[in-house]
């Protein structure tokens, strides 16, 4: 999960004291922006950054903006419910179970089998070594002086008199 939190209280009191109307804006353009990290991520699993095989981490992914009134804060999220997110956005280097299980043998020494069948693959360990591909965090940096750009519009917009 990656978010943005605003901790200068001075800023804090004086977006309160602005009304509905800018924390209003601002959740508009978070709810845009989001939309539109979402799809640059989604641009990103069709080669550049990942090859898309099944498309499932693609449709893993969700968007939510949800505001905070005790905090006078606006939370927007990206995040991926996907068990190999995290594997793909931060690497993994360690020791990897994997489980016991059935394969079809289609070739062996090279050569097609002639009657292809299942055969036990026993539980074992080995070592793993993944580097990162930041399918998230590069695009959300790609965003950052029009995310900044966004907000500072918005702001502008409302405050004005």
């Amino acid at each position: 999960m990656i978010s943005v939190t605003v901790e200068d209280n001075g800023l804090v009191q004086r977006l309160a004291q602005m009304g509905d109307a800018v924390r209003d804006a601002l959740q508009r353009t978070a709810s845009a922006l989001s939309e539109e990290l979402l799809s640059r991520i989604g641009d990103g699993l069709n080669g550049s950054i990942l090859n898309s095989g099944s498309g499932a981490l693609r449709d893993s992914l969700t968007c939510e903006v949800l505001p905070d009134s005790a905090a006078s804060a606006i939370t927007a999220t990206v995040s991926s419910n996907s068990p190999y997110a995290a594997m793909q956005e931060y690497g993994f280097s360690g020791a990897e179970q994997v489980a016991e299980h059935l394969r079809m043998m289609t070739v062996a020494f090279g050569k097609p089998v002639a009657n292809p069948h299942d055969i036990l693959v026993r539980s074992f360990s080995r070592q793993v070594d993944y580097a990162a591909r930041h399918f998230i965090s590069a695009p959300l940096a790609d965003m950052h002086d029009e995310m900044a750009a966004a907000f500072d519009d918005a702001v502008r917009q409302e405050v004005q008199p």
